[in-house]
């Protein structure tokens, strides 16, 4: 499959990464909790993996269903992260990118970052992008509400006995936030 940078627009930058790093490849089952409009699905598809989604809002849904031609009805769902229709250890990848800083406590935080290491099959690659309070730890951006902290994701990584695939990334957005990189693999 040839891909052109236009293919790229509109990925995020870090799963990007992931890709050159050739940590996701043809045919593996990748489900992307809080899909949106599907912006990090489009090169996934021309890559041949088989995507998956599920996001709160149906509007998101049927973007996904317009842009992308491999859509089906039986892979992607309108329904909370706590209620996901999948079995467990059933993806291959699993990504949660710009969803857990919307948990409003951190108890739902550690609930859906559970249910999301629960569908991943073990040797399955965990990619996350959330805002956190790592570097800026006062900060607490309009619309976010739970931030997690280092402590937080040691303790899931703990729990889990997973591996970091990469160190964790932070990037100070315009000095009121800050996004972090987290990517683990399931023993």
């Amino acid at each position: 499959m040839n891909i052109d940078l236009t293919d790229l627009q509109g990925t995020d930058i870090y799963l990007i990464d992931q890709i050159l790093k050739r940590r996701l490849s043809a045919g593996q089952k990748v489900l992307d909790v809080g899909c949106g409009s599907g912006r990090n699905l489009g090169i996934l598809e021309k890559l041949g993996l088989d995507i998956h989604g599920v996001d709160l809002n149906p509007s998101a849904i049927e973007q996904c269903q317009n842009s992308l031609t491999t859509f089906s009805i039986d892979k992607f769902f309108c329904c909370d992260i706590l209620e996901l229709p999948f079995p467990t250890h059933h993806f291959d990848v699993v990504l949660c990118n710009a969803l857990f800083h919307f948990a409003p406590d951190k108890q739902t935080f550690m609930k859906w970052a559970n249910k999301s290491w629960e569908v991943l099959k073990p040797g399955g690659l965990f990619f996350s992008r959330l805002s956190t309070k790592i570097g800026l730890p006062h900060a607490q951006p309009p619309g976010f509400n739970y931030l997690a902290d280092e402590i937080d994701i040691t303790e899931l990584e703990q729990a889990w006995g997973a591996k970091r695939l990469d160190p964790l990334k932070t990037t100070l957005v315009e000095s009121s936030r800050t996004m972090t990189t987290w990517v683990l693999i399931k023993p």
